[in-house]
């Protein structure tokens, strides 16, 4: 239950808490920075930039997204900025409320004249900095349990009808999955041209225009754990912002822009996303799986260097074919996705101090 603090008459700012959350609201840039000081904000220790805010950090151990609109000069550009911020605010809020599960909870809200400063937790280093940038990958074992935590949240996130949006390396940690600037509530979800996905993990539904579900958060999962695996995307960066900034005008032009080391057979399932009589007819159809001998033949690839278990591998290949179906209603649910014998928990006997036979849960590794 929310209690008012301190009154408008009494002083220059209110603060409203809520539990674990207090949103306080300051009258002039000077009450803003106050506040910010008393949470003791480092505004020099930038973590994180998006695309309308920059992340620093606090004493505290918190992580604080600062939005700034003043140094925007249309009135309709501010508008429009503010209303990204608070939505993202909103979101965190029916999170926090909620307590959903492996993802940063709202700590508090600052809300100011053009600014808005939301303080969340922290949950240690992305995938990008703990992997990608180091050129490691993890064990089997490692990528079983992340895939568990990250489905548990987006599980949890959908139940609420919230829609991530943007998962991808930079915005999954062991502890987190982060970043809710490109969330959707399913009720506001708008068709055309909503900046959904990054890069390779963008579900061949968002490249061609479809309306967002929440399938789009289990594609892009699903390349992830793809990437974590193999140690490679299936697209680089760059020529997939090429052929995506292109799509359905340029379709001859985009042959060349596809990475040679992709499989013939995937470079032409994805090419046959992008011609919208092949989309159509795809979709009536059910003919855009993932290819299974490429597909096989890249995990297999990593599994010998690796010296997995084939069982397991196998295994692996189920779980990802099922989240990467690139038809979206055949994508398993995260729910689902749980329930996957590649996540299953085996139980096991073991003798106990007093050498009495004991049940106990080990994963299937």
């Amino acid at each position: 239950m929310a209690s008012v603090s301190s009154s408008l008459s009494s002083s220059p700012s209110l603060s409203i808490h809520f539990s674990p959350y207090t949103i306080e609201y300051a009258k002039t840039n000077e009450e803003f920075e106050q506040i910010l000081d008393s949470h003791r904000v480092d505004r020099n220790d930038e973590i994180g930039r998006g695309i309308i805010g920059r992340v620093v950090s606090t004493a505290h151990g918190f992580a604080v997204k600062l939005f700034n609109a003043a140094n925007l000069e249309k009135k309709s550009i501010q508008t429009k900025f503010l209303q990204l911020a608070f939505y993202e605010a909103r979101i965190l809020q029916r999170i926090t409320k909620e307590k959903v599960r492996h993802v940063p909870h709202l700590r508090f809200l600052v809300k100011g004249n053009l600014q808005l400063a939301i303080g969340m937790d922290r949950g240690g280093p992305t995938l990008r900095e703990l992997y990608r940038l180091k050129g490691k990958i993890p064990s089997l074992t490692e990528i079983k349990e992340l895939s568990r935590r990250w489905l548990y949240a987006l599980n949890d996130l959908h139940k609420l009808e919230i829609i991530h949006g943007d998962i991808k390396f930079a915005n999954l940690s062991r502890k987190f999955i982060y970043d809710f600037s490109h969330s959707l509530l399913t009720e506001d979800i708008i068709r055309s041209k909503t900046p959904l996905c990054s890069g390779w993990y963008r579900p061949p539904e968002i490249i061609c225009g479809e309306a967002p579900t929440k399938a789009v958060d289990l594609f892009s999962l699903g390349a992830v754990i793809f990437e974590l695996y193999t140690g490679a995307p299936i697209i680089t960066e760059l020529r997939l912002k090429n052929y995506i900034e292109s799509a359905l005008d340029h379709l001859n032009k985009l042959e060349g822009l596809m990475q040679k080391s992709i499989p013939h057979e995937f470079q032409a399932n994805i090419l046959s996303l992008l011609d919208l009589d092949s989309i159509n007819k795809g979709l009536e159809e059910n003919s855009f799986p993932i290819n299974v001998k490429t597909f096989d033949e890249r995990i297999d690839e990593m599994a010998k260097k690796r010296k997995d278990q084939p069982k397991k591998v196998e295994l692996l290949k189920s779980f990802l074919r099922g989240l990467l179906d690139f038809h979206p209603e055949r994508r398993l649910t995260a729910e689902m996705a749980l329930m996957h014998r590649f996540l299953r928990r085996e139980k096991v006997t073991v003798l106990t101090t007093s050498g009495k036979a004991s049940k106990k849960a080990r994963l299937n590794n």
